[in-house]
């Protein structure tokens, strides 16, 4: 071969390669490659010169020395691997120009863009009753304007989004768009540890942050009807709650594996006052403090199923907008913080608050999950304690073989620490809310 650059768009994984890619690949003298590429295709050619040519997120200033590599192996064949698409919000088309204005001979080979792996995690982008336009956005423009010209468009794919969240939400309300659209963050699409949270416009970015999510992802916002494969579902929560969950999720097949369960802790009452602001973080920190002491003031839930459990003691309580654990601190703050109690356990996430932990997560041991989780569809971890204790106890490869749904940023968070992929996550603490997926 004579000297050549081939930009080539190398998918996601290895498999997406078409034959030409292969073929290119295999010949080559240099291989000048992305940082979100599989690094399986570097072992096609094990002769070739490899050169690291990837940028991570803001790292702009790269390309000079990748022009400069251009140029300096311009009489030997190149294969330049863009993760992706290469002109698909890649650099592609600029090394494009680069190289015709230096004389350099280039072939496009095409690859598959991240957004159509959103097929296989069964996100639609066009259904005939809600979208008939697609617009793919940038989320990171080159001259670090966000006018968003695309979002007139019934479905939004925005790449590379999480660094300018805050700012695509502000166009979007401001342009009176997708107001009551879904909002799906992908992570890491393309590998083992996928995860996928959703929210609305008015919740995605405090949903976004309290489940640590990162780049590379993708942003959908549209009318997306998501629906859940698979009847049984596995739960893990404690044999007196049984009963309650499966008249909840009548709607399934449910098998309950208690892994924990709750033992509350002796209450001072001479060290809780009364008429007080008193905030509860769950159901079990309702039912430990209920049952030990009568308090009368304002009362505060962390989500409307502790609310609910508040209203069976004959209490009303208030509820932040955003049910998570972000969300109860930024609502406390509207509070004189002296007259605040927080009640909880020890692996609470709410901070900067007066807390009195009134109850233990005992863990329990079940030999028998392991055998359960073969043969069934879905699992359903309702805490951040029940998806740790889990994971110690089964490989995290047997648990990605099965859709994995999870209640909450703070869970999704806490399966990142494993591994672990999330298919859905349900906005609000409620159980029930897993009927909406059917």
């Amino acid at each position: 071969m004579e000297g050549k650059v081939y930009l080539i768009g190398c998918g996601l994984v290895k498999e997406h390669l078409t034959i030409e890619a292969i073929n290119v690949i295999s010949e080559a003298d240099i291989i000048l490659y992305d940082r979100l590429i599989d690094k399986d295709i570097l072992k096609i050619n094990k002769k070739a010169k490899k050169i690291y040519a990837g940028k991570k997120p803001g790292q702009s200033g790269k390309q000079n020395t990748i022009n400069k590599f251009f140029i300096k192996y311009k009489n030997k064949v190149i294969a330049r691997l863009h993760a992706g698409s290469s002109f698909i919000f890649g650099r592609g088309y600029e090394e494009y120009l680069f190289l015709r204005k230096n004389n350099i001979s280039i072939k496009v080979i095409p690859g598959i863009s991240s957004f159509q792996i959103l097929e296989k995690l069964r996100i639609p982008l066009t259904y005939r009753k809600t979208s008939s336009s697609v617009a793919l956005i940038t989320g990171s423009r080159a001259d670090k304007t966000s006018n968003y010209n695309g979002i007139c468009a019934d479905t939004l794919i925005f790449y590379m989004p999480v660094l300018n969240l805050k700012n695509i939400i502000k166009r979007l309300k401001q342009k009176n768009k997708h107001l009551s659209s879904d909002f799906i963050l992908i992570e890491n699409a393309f590998e083992e540890n996928y995860r996928i949270i959703n929210g609305k416009i008015d919740n995605i970015l405090e949903l976004a942050k309290e489940a640590q999510i990162e780049p590379p992802s993708l942003l959908v916002v549209g009318k997306i009807k998501r629906k859940l494969e698979g009847n049984s579902v596995l739960l893990f929560r404690q044999k007196e709650n049984e009963r309650e969950t499966k008249k909840l999720l009548n709607n399934f097949e449910v098998i309950n594996k208690p892994l924990i369960k709750i033992g509350y802790k002796k209450l001072n009452k001479k060290n809780i006052p009364q008429n007080k602001i008193y905030s509860f973080t769950s159901p079990n920190a309702v039912k430990s403090v209920f049952s030990q002491l009568k308090l009368t003031g304002k009362f505060i839930a962390i989500g409307d199923i502790t609310k609910k459990t508040i209203k069976k003691y004959g209490k009303n309580a208030l509820v932040p907008k955003i049910q998570t654990s972000n969300g109860l601190m930024s609502y406390l703050k509207k509070f004189n913080k002296k007259n605040i109690i927080v009640f909880c356990s020890k692996n609470t996430n709410v901070k900067g608050f007066k807390k009195i932990y009134c109850y233990d997560t005992i863990y329990l041991k079940n030999k028998s999950i392991r055998k359960t989780i073969d043969n069934i569809d879905i699992i359903f971890p309702t805490s951040s304690e029940i998806l740790a204790h889990l994971a110690k106890l089964i490989p995290i490869n047997e648990l990605n073989k099965k859709t994995i749904v999870v209640i909450g940023p703070k869970v999704a968070s806490e399966a990142k620490k494993y591994r672990l992929h999330i298919d859905f996550m349900l906005e609000k603490p409620d159980i029930a809310e897993l009927n909406r997926l059917k």
